[in-house]
């Protein structure tokens, strides 16, 4: 694929500049540039590539082309790249004959690391690296649009997509392990096996006219997921097993919008728009046990096979939903400095799925004999919602603007439940629910320009959500163990919000930007025979601070600080302890003209978080403990007006509490780039 794209980008880079009319005028211009770098690392590879987004082993090749060629009428623009070791590829390509049509076609492509580590108990150093150090994810994209765009007329669009996503990338859904004296914990590292595909085909028209502008347009998309989740449980002991969960799915989505907005005068102005949305899935899959590698093949009698490891196969499940939204808008202008824009949105919402399935469940004693049970389930959903929101804005006083708007939310809806044995017409549930919920949100924001180069911004919003289950029947009573989530009756979220900005130039070449938030968050949970209890509260206090500072017209100086003290707590603690998420950035940057010829920049970027909690007595470990730094020196070199170099070195340093230093590194990475502008 790598030569491939080079190939193209060449010949493509020749056409646009032979293939043109010999009297016409032609006007060319572009950039190529060409990099590579590469790192000298002590430590893990896995979080320096996940933090940098770099291959530890060095990444070069083209970093950009852009060539513009005009003629006349028409332009044609080509973009391109090829990093390897990045895996970094596009290639793009727009023709556009003004105000007649444009077709535009390109690939692009690049890849995510990630660390796909597990967790560690420092009771006794215990951390089990059993995969491999390093995943990563590629995401490509491959597109061809085509658009009709004449003058005065409506404009169509046409567009086909295909997206895909492959590779691997971690999981927090660990496995356990016994091997710690601290007890059973869960701490094996588990990954995704990713093979996705997604196309999508378009087709737009719009028209905007003097006092019209309308669009509608449809939608049709094809989904297929072959999914594997990879989990080894009790890795080194003599329970050491696999356990493979696969996910097979496929769908196909429709959908069909459109909107209206009309001006009708100098005051009044209002927009209708509705979609309606079709989505058809089909559901595969398995979970199988097994004692020798991932994705085993299902058997009875595995040799590790330990009590309760229950899983299924021969999955088959359907899945519809039909969902309908409408909403209007109306923008009146009542008097010079006023502005009040209503809007209403309705939806109406079904669900229904079914699946069957045979669940596999290995038995106590010796012998661990394997159960199997056959079991049909199926669930429909209606929900209806409306909602509202009206915003007045007014900008008569001088210096002054205020804002405020007014948001709520009601709705309503039913789901109803069902799994059944089909060996023994067992019905193991058979729920049905009655759904409410309603929201209401109020926020004010006004700015003020107190004076040449200085302003205040601020903001405040209430936000209270209620969700209310009432279960009309329910075959699982009170007190029963596998009653969740029935025994949930309500639910309420509140948000209080307050933040205030300042923006202050004290001299011309100073600019300061402080901004400091208040935020808390609680929920209250009703559960059946129990009355309301705050479940958990989430203060959070932000303060930023960015300034630039230009001391000399050679010399520039930036830098900000951030600072977030961010705390939950639960009545739960004694099990799960409060969580402290508090964590500060900083960031620094200088630039110095050298010569005439000749930059340097310097930066430097520090993040850290000690917020960690040693909890391995009750859980695993968790929260966060880590110091980042980074600090980085690029040298800019102007040989001529059209040649550039660039140079640069990075210092990079990772320590990280929460898995016992495994994932520290130190990193030193060169990186050089040639850039040629014509």
């Amino acid at each position: 694929m790598n030569s491939f794209l080079i190939r193209i980008m060449r010949a493509t880079t020749l056409v646009a500049i032979v293939a043109c009319p010999l009297t016409a005028q032609v006007y060319i211009s572009g950039t190529v540039s060409a990099a590579a770098g590469g790192t000298l690392l002590d430590g893990n590879r896995a979080a320096f590539q996940s933090h940098t987004m770099h291959q530890k082993d060095g990444f070069g090749g083209l970093e950009e082309l852009m060539l513009v060629r005009e003629v006349d009428d028409t332009i044609l623009t080509v973009k391109g790249r090829a990093m390897v070791g990045d895996e970094n590829y596009g290639l793009r390509l727009k023709f556009e004959k003004f105000d007649a049509y444009y077709i535009d076609a390109g690939y692009s492509q690049f890849r995510t690391f990630y660390d796909a580590d597990g967790g560690y108990i420092p009771t006794d150093g215990r951390w089990l690296p059993v995969i491999s150090d390093v995943t990563a994810t590629d995401r490509a994209k491959l597109w061809l649009e085509f658009g009709y765009t004449p003058e005065d007329q409506p404009h169509w669009v046409f567009r086909y997509e295909r997206d895909t996503r492959n590779g691997t990338k971690g999981s927090t859904h660990w496995g356990d392990s016994n091997l710690s004296t601290a007890g059973s914990r869960y701490i094996v590292p588990t990954f995704y096996d990713l093979d996705e595909t997604r196309d999508t085909v378009t087709l737009d028209v719009s028209d905007d006219g003097e006092k019209t502008d309308w669009k509608a347009g449809v939608r049709y998309q094809t989904t297929d997921l072959n999914n594997l989740k990879n989990t080894r449980r009790r890795p080194f002991e003599s329970a050491d097993r696999y356990l493979t969960t696969s996910d097979e799915t496929s769908n196909d989505l429709f959908a069909t919008h459109g909107y209206v907005q009309q001006t009708l005068n100098e005051q009044l102005k209002f927009s209708v728009g509705a979609i309606y949305t079709k989505l058809d899935t089909q559901l595969d899959g398995t979970r199988i046990f097994g004692s020798n590698g991932y994705d085993p093949i299902f058997t009875a009698d595995y040799a590790t096979r330990q009590q309760r490891d229950e899983g299924y196969y021969n999955l088959s499940g359907e899945n519809q939903l039909k969902q309908t939204v409408a909403n209007l808008n109306l923008v009146y202008t009542p008097a010079p400095g006023w502005k009040i824009i209503p809007t209403v949105r309705f939806e109406d919402l079904r669900v229904d799925s079914m699946s069957e399935f045979i669940e596999t469940a290995v038995g106590g004693g010796s012998a661990r004999p394997m159960a199997l049970e056959e079991f049909g389930g199926d669930s429909s959903k209606d929900w209806q919602e409306v909602s509202g929101r009206i915003e007045a804005r007014y900008t008569g006083i001088p210096n002054w603007t205020h804002n405020l708007r007014a948001e709520w939310l009601t709705g309503d809806g039913e789901l109803m439940e069902e799994l059944i044995d089909r060996h023994t017409a067992h019905i193991d549930i058979d729920r049905d629910t009655s759904l409410e919920r309603s929201t209401q949100q109020y926020t004010y924001t006004a700015n003020w320009y107190a004076k040449p180069g200085l302003t205040f911004a601020t903001q405040a919003y209430y936000r209270l959500r209620i969700n209310d289950f009432a279960n009309l029947r329910d075959s699982t009573p009170a007190g029963t163990s596998d009653r969740y989530p029935a025994y949930i009756i309500g639910q309420d979220f509140e948000t209080t919000d307050f933040n205030v900005r300042m923006t202050w130039r004290p001299r011309t070449n100073v600019t300061l930007i402080t901004r400091y938030d208040i935020q808390d968050n609680s929920v209250v949970t009703t559960e059946a025979g129990f009355t309301k209890a705050k479940s958990s509260e989430l203060i959070s206090r932000v303060f930023s601070q960015s300034f630039t500072w230009l001391p000399t017209p050679r010399y520039y100086i930036m830098g900000s600080v951030n600072a977030v003290t961010d705390k939950l707590s639960t009545p739960a603690a004694v099990l799960v302890l409060d969580g402290d998420n508090s964590y500060t950035y900083a960031s620094l940057t200088g630039g110095m003209v050298v010569s005439e010829k000749s930059d340097l920049l310097l930066d430097f970027t520090r993040s850290s978080a000690h917020n960690y909690v040693d909890s391995s007595a009750l859980t695993v470990p968790y929260l966060s403990g880590f110091d980042q730094s980074r600090v980085a020196l690029t040298w800019k070199y102007n040989a001529t007006e059209n040649l550039v170099y660039h140079f640069r070195y990075s210092y990079a340093e990772n320590n990280d509490e929460l898995v016992g230093g495994f994932s520290d590194y130190q990193a030193h990475t060169f990186y050089a780039k040639v850039q040629h502008k014509f």
